[in-house]
C-alpha cells in the first residue's frame, strides 16, 4: 500500500499519451479512474490541495467560466471543465509524491509506453516518409513521448540511493528514448533532447556550488545574455538560417505559424479583454471559424490552434486570461530560481529542466489542452517550484506544557 500511489500516478502517466485507434475513450477512462483511486485513497490531501493550490488553478477556472461570454457557451463549458481536470489531477500529483518518486514514476510509465508504441510499430505520413507514431497516433506526440523518457532516463542516471540496475535501466531508456528521436525525424525533438539533458547536466554541477555561487552564477548569466535583446534581428536572421539548413524547414511559413499569428492578432484586438470563449474560434460555427478551417484544410477543430500559447488564450479569454496565466508562470519561475539556488537536488533539477524547456515550446505550441500529458505535467512542475526537502523543513514545536502555578 506505501507504493500504490506511485503506482496509480504510473499509469496515469502510462495512459495518458495513447491514442488507440477505437478505443481512445478507454484510455482516458482509465487514467481518469486511476487519478478518482488516487483521490480516494488521499482525500485528505486532496482537499488540502484545492486549500493550498487554488491560486494555480485560477487561469482554469477562468476557462471554465468562459462559457458566460462565449460565442458556443456548450463546448467552452466541456472543455474548460477538461482542462481543470487535468490542470488540478496534476497539481494533486505534485501533491502526493516527492519528486523524486515522481520522477521514478515517470521514468517507469514511459518506459513501458515508448517500448509498447516500438512493439506496436504503427506508423504514420510525414515530409520524410513513414514514421514511427507507435500508441501516439501522431509523429509530434510521439517526439515528446520520447523527450518524456529522456528527461527521466537521465534523472534516473543523477538520481542518489538508486541501486546499479536502476541506473542501468535508466542508461537503456536513455537509448530507446533517442532511438525513437532519430527515427520520427523529428528535428524538434532532436534539439528539445539535447537542450533537456544540457540543462539538466548544468545544474546537477551547480549543486557543488555555494548558494551564493548559484547566485551570482545565475545573474552573472543574465547579464551576459542581456545584450542580446539589442540584437534581436540578428539572432532572429540566425534562427532563420540554423532553420532552413538544420531543420529544412521555412521559417517565414513554418507549417503557416506566420499567418495563423497575425489571424490571432486580429482577433484579439476586436476583443481584448475576454476574448470569445474557451475553444469557441476553433469549434463554433463562426465565419472567422469556418475561414480558419477552410484556410488550413482541417476538418475537426479540436486538432488545430494558433501553434502560440499566449495567442491562443487571448483570443479564448482574452488580455485577462492569458495575463493570469502570465503572472502564473512567473511567479512559479520566481520560486524556481529561489529553490533552485537555496535548495537544490537532482529530482527538481530534472523537473526545473522540464520545465524551462515547456515554457521555450510555449511559444510555439500550445501547452494548454485538454488530457494532454504536456499540460498535465507543466502544473505538477508548477508545484514543485515550491517544493521544500524534507531536511530543510523547520522541526515541529513542541506541545506547550502549562506553567505550574504557585
Amino acid at each position: 500500500m506505501e507504493y500504490l500511489p506511485d503506482l496509480l500516478v504510473m499509469l496515469i502517466i502510462l495512459f495518458l499519451p495513447m491514442r488507440l485507434f477505437g478505443v481512445g475513450p478507454l484510455t482516458v477512462l482509465i487514467w481518469m479512474g486511476c487519478g478518482a483511486l488516487l483521490i480516494v485513497l488521499r482525500y485528505v490531501t486532496f482537499g488540502r490541495t484545492l486549500i493550498k493550490w487554488w491560486p494555480l488553478l485560477l487561469m482554469p477556472l477562468i476557462l471554465c467560466a468562459s462559457f458566460i461570454w462565449s460565442d458556443a457557451p456548450g463546448i467552452s463549458l466541456r472543455y474548460g471543465f477538461q482542462v481543470l481536470l487535468t490542470c488540478l489531477l496534476g497539481v494533486f500529483l505534485a501533491h502526493v509524491l516527492s519528486p523524486t518518486r515522481f520522477a521514478i514514476a515517470m521514468f517507469a510509465g514511459m518506459l513501458v509506453f515508448c517500448v509498447a508504441s516500438i512493439l506496436d510499430g504503427r506508423q504514420g505520413v510525414a515530409e520524410t516518409g513513414l514514421v514511427l507514431i507507435g500508441l501516439t497516433g501522431s509523429k509530434n506526440s510521439m517526439a515528446f513521448a520520447a523527450n518524456m523518457l529522456i528527461s527521466a532516463a537521465a534523472a534516473m542516471l543523477f538520481l542518489p540511493k538508486l541501486p546499479a540496475w536502476s541506473r542501468a535501466l535508466g542508461a537503456v531508456g536513455l537509448l530507446i528514448g533517442a532511438y525513437i528521436v532519430a527515427i520520427t525525424a523529428s528535428a524538434t525533438a532532436v534539439v528539445l533532447s539535447f537542450a533537456i539533458v544540457a540543462i539538466f547536466t548544468v545544474m546537477c554541477f551547480m549543486q557543488r556550488f555555494t548558494p551564493a555561487a548559484r547566485a551570482i552564477t545565475i545573474v552573472g548569466v543574465l547579464v551576459l545574455l542581456s545584450p542580446l535583446a539589442f540584437a534581436t534581428n540578428e539572432i532572429t536572421a540566425m534562427i532563420h538560417e540554423f532553420m532552413r539548413e538544420v531543420l529544412n524547414k521555412d521559417p517565414e511559413n513554418l507549417t503557416g505559424r506566420t499567418y495563423l499569428w497575425n489571424r490571432a492578432d486580429d482577433l484579439i484586438a476586436q476583443r481584448p479583454l475576454l476574448g470569445y470563449g474557451f475553444q469557441a474560434i476553433w469549434l463554433s460555427d463562426s465565419s472567422e471559424t469556418l475561414g480558419l478551417l477552410r484556410w488550413a484544410g482541417v476538418a475537426d477543430g479540436r486538432t488545430f490552434n494558433f501553434h502560440h500559447t499566449y495567442r491562443q488564450l487571448a483570443v479564448d479569454v482574452g488580455i485577462i486570461g492569458s495575463g493570469v496565466f502570465v503572472v502564473t508562470l512567473l511567479i512559479c519561475i520566481g520560486a524556481a530560481i529561489r529553490q533552485f539556488i537555496l535548495m537544490p537536488s537532482v529530482a527538481t533539477s530534472f523537473v526545473f529542466s522540464f520545465f524551462l524547456i515547456t515554457l521555450v515550446k510555449s511559444f510555439t505550441e500550445v501547452i494548454v489542452v485538454a488530457f494532454s500529458a504536456q499540460t498535465l505535467l507543466l502544473f505538477v512542475c508548477c508545484v514543485y517550484a515550491f517544493w521544500t526537502p524534507p531536511s530543510s523543513r523547520a522541526p515541529a514545536a513542541p506541545a506547550r506544557t502549562q506553567a505550574p502555578r504557585y
